[in-house]
């Protein structure tokens, strides 16, 4: 895309036209105009892409936290917000992250620091670290740390940020089907038996968890395989998860 633009530069009476000097003058301010719409144009595009990257961030089905180059959290997705609320594996204080533990403290902190450094991190070249909570029945939290680079992506080089990825045993699912429902026009019942489906359970685990009968479940889930042209419940889950209506 290119940026067209115009500058008109007029006098008003009694003075008189442009002279040589005020022509020169001027000749010498056009390239810093071209230059500041040139820079103009660029924090645009930014703009509009680091909004698409957010709400690409925010649909995923997995906690995301985004690190600056001093380890200063600038970013947590809805869904590492949602795993960081009771704050016994990680909680963001300020723009710190820190972990209810300090033996998981150190080794986040040292896991950051080294792949900032561009160094591979403890325990491993992958980045993966097993936090484990104070309380025995809490699930476990994984992480998965990967270097952001700004230019090209080599060994040894200083990371310009840090992407921290989260998940646990027990993740719930956080992706809103009401426009794949709208899109084959789903009634809300087969929404819901959908909704249950995508869990992974059975017909039979999901008429019992919305309080019908097996028989009535199954006459709306053929009722939602001639809507979406699914033939089988495997084709439905990933109809759902690779449909472009889940990010509407």
């Amino acid at each position: 895309m290119i940026l067209t633009g115009s500058l008109r530069i007029s006098r008003r009476p009694p003075h008189g036209l442009f002279n040589l000097a005020d022509k020169s003058l001027l000749m010498r301010l056009y390239p810093h105009l071209k230059t500041a719409l040139a820079i103009y144009e660029q924090l645009r595009r930014q703009h509009l892409e680091n909004n698409a990257y957010i709400k690409a961030i925010d649909q995923l089905s997995f906690g995301v936290i985004i690190l600056n180059e001093r380890g200063h959290v600038v970013r947590v997705n809805d869904m590492a917000s949602r795993i960081m609320k009771d704050g016994q594996h990680l909680r963001v204080v300020g723009n710190c992250l820190q972990a209810g533990d300090p033996a998981n403290e150190l080794a986040v902190s040292q896991a950051v620091a080294a792949i900032l450094a561009g160094r591979a991190p403890p325990g491993g070249a992958h980045g993966s670290l097993k936090i484990t909570a104070p309380e025995a029945a809490t699930p476990p939290l994984y992480l998965l740390l990967k270097p952001i680079q700004d230019g090209a992506n080599e060994s040894g080089v200083p990371a310009a940020g840090v992407a921290l990825f989260l998940s646990t045993d027990h993740l719930h699912r956080s992706i809103t089907i009401e426009p794949f429902a709208r899109l084959h026009g789903l009634s809300p019942a087969e929404l819901e038996l959908v909704s249950e489906l995508l869990d992974g359970v059975s017909i039979g685990e999901a008429s019992s968890a919305l309080g019908i009968s097996e028989n009535t479940a199954r006459a709306q889930l053929r009722s939602v395989f001639n809507k979406t042209g699914a033939h089988r419940q495997a084709d439905l889950t990933r109809m759902v998860l690779t449909s472009l209506a889940i990010i509407a």
